[in-house]
C-alpha cells in the first residue's frame, strides 16, 4: 500500500476505509504487483502449529552447548551469543529530519582498518519498544552484533528515535518515524561509500524492519527479526486476550488511540504495518534471518501459549486464522518458505527456533545472522539454545 494510500484512507470514514481494505484483499494491490489473496474463511487449518516437536514449552532442550551442528563457516563456534569483542567506541552520528527538521543521532561502529576509500555493507538497528538506541550496546545478543558485524567489515549502527514508540511509521501522532529511518540511510550512505544496507530489529523494531523492506523494495539487501510480530491484528488481540493492556499504550499512541477495530486510521496503520503477514512476495530478493523462542509471551509462537503463532505462521506455514473482531481482512497466509521453495533463487531465509526462547534482543547469535548475510550458512529451518549457534532440528 502506497504512503498516499495510506494517507488518504486515514482522511475517509470507517467504513469506507474498511471497505477499501477489503478491495485491496479482494483483489490485490497493483502497486507492488501482488496477486489477489484467497478468500477462503478465517480458521486455522490442520497441522498449522509449530516446528516438529515444539508443541509445548520449554521441550527439545538438548543443544544448550552450542553444539554447532549447521554446516557452514561461521556455524561451529562456541559459547553462544557472548563470544567475541564488542568495539567499545563509537561514534554519534547527528542528522536533521528532511520532513520538520528535527535533530536526530544514530550510535556508528566502524570495522577496524576502516577504509573510505572501499564500500562496505552496513548493518542498521531497530531497538524494541520502550527501549532506546542503546539498546544494542547493553545486551549479549547486540553485542554479539556489533562484534560480529566488525569483524566482518560491515558498518553497525542503531537507530536513535525521536520516541521510544512509534513503530517506525509516518504518524501524526507520533511523528514521520519511517521517513527518520530512510533519513538515516541517507545520512549513512552520504558519510562512507555504503554497498549494501541491512536492517534488524527486535519486538516492535521487527515490524519496523519488515515494513520498510516491503514498502520500499530494492532498498535493502537482508533483513533480520528477533522475537518477531509480523501481524499486529494478531498480536493486539492476543494482548487482550492474555491481559496485557499495558502493554498496548505505544501502539494505541501510534494508531491514534483505537483500536484497528474502529477503523479510519487504525485500521489502515495497522493493516501497513502488518505488511509481511499479507505480502510476504514483496521480500523477493531480501534474505531473511528469523529468531523466535517458543516460550515468547509477547509475539506468541507456540500453541501451548496462543493459537496463532507469528513468525511459525508467517515464514513455515500456512494459516487462515485471522482476528475478526478486529476488523483484519481473512485470509489465508502465503509461508515465506513456500515462496523460497518455489522460487529459491528470490527467496532465501534462515529460521532459527528456540525451544526455550523467550522475547528478547538476547535471543539472538550474532554471528550467525552476519553470517547468513554473507551467505556462508545454509537456509531453512534450523534450532537453537538462546542466543547459541544453531543446530539440525532433532
Amino acid at each position: 500500500m502506497s504512503r498516499a494510500g495510506l494517507a488518504a484512507m486515514a482522511g475517509a470514514g470507517a467504513a469506507a476505509v474498511v471497505a477499501v481494505v477489503l478491495v485491496l484483499v479482494t483483489v490485490g494491490l497493483p502497486f507492488f504487483g501482488i496477486s489477489p489473496l484467497d478468500g477462503r474463511t478465517s480458521t486455522a487449518p490442520p497441522n498449522s502449529g509449530s516446528p516438529p516437536g515444539t508443541t509445548t514449552p520449554g521441550n527439545g532442550t538438548n543443544g544448550t552447548g552450542g553444539n554447532g551442528t549447521g554446516n557452514g563457516t561461521g556455524s561451529n563456534r562456541t559459547g553462544g551469543n557472548g563470544s567475541g569483542t564488542t568495539p567499545s567506541v563509537f561514534s554519534i552520528v547527528p542528522f536533521n529530519s528532511t520532513v520538520d527538521g528535527t535533530p536526530l543521532s544514530y550510535l556508528e561502529w566502524l570495522p577496524a582498518g576502516y577504509d573510505p576509500a572501499r564500500a562496505y555493507p552496513f548493518l542498521l538497528y531497530l531497538h524494541g519498544q520502550a527501549n532506546d538506541c542503546t539498546e544494542i550496546e547493553n545486551t549479549s545478543g547486540g553485542q554479539s552484533v556489533i562484534a560480529a558485524g566488525n569483524a566482518s567489515g560491515f558498518i553497525v549502527a542503531s537507530l536513535c528515535t525521536r520516541t521510544n514508540t512509534g513503530f517506525y511509521v509516518n504518524s501524526p501522532y507520533t511523528g514521520p518515524q519511517e521517513q527518520d529511518l530512510l533519513d538515516a540511510i541517507a545520512s549513512e550512505k552520504a558519510r562512507h561509500a555504503i554497498r549494501a544496507v541491512y536492517v534488524w530489529g527486535t519486538s516492535m523494531g521487527t515490524i519496523g524492519a519488515l515494513s520498510l523492506a516491503e514498502h520500499h523494495p530494492g532498498l535493502v539487501a537482508g533483513v533480520g527479526i528477533v522475537s518477531a510480530c509480523p501481524d499486529l491484528f494478531e498480536v493486539a488481540q492476543y494482548r487482550i486476550d492474555a491481559n496485557l493492556l499495558y502493554t498496548m499504550g505505544p501502539y494505541l499512541q501510534t494508531v491514534g488511540g483505537q483500536m484497528p477495530s474502529a477503523g479510519g486510521y487504525a485500521l489502515a496503520q495497522t493493516y501497513y504495518l502488518s505488511a509481511f503477514r499479507f505480502f510476504p512476495q514483496n521480500l523477493s530478493g531480501v534474505r531473511l534471518y528469523a529468531v523466535q523462542g517458543a516460550l515468547d509471551n509477547r509475539c506468541p509462537n507456540n500453541p501451548a501459549v496462543y493459537p496463532f503463532q507469528q513468525a511459525n505462521n508467517t515464514i513455515l506455514n500456512s494459516t487462515c486464522l485471522t482476528v475478526a473482531n478486529q476488523s483484519e481482512p481473512a485470509n489465508c497466509t502465503t509461508p515465506f518458505a513456500a515462496l523460497a521453495q518455489k522460487d529459491p533463487a528470490q527467496y532465501a531465509y534462515r529460521y532459527v527456533y528456540e525451544p526455550t526462547g523467550v522475547h528478547s534482543i538476547n535471543d539472538v547469535d550474532g554471528w550467525d545472522m552476519i553470517a547468513y548475510f554473507l551467505n556462508q550458512v545454509p537456509g531453512g529451518l534450523w534450532w537453537s539454545a538462546m542466543g547459541s549457534p544453531p543446530y539440525a532440528p532433532p
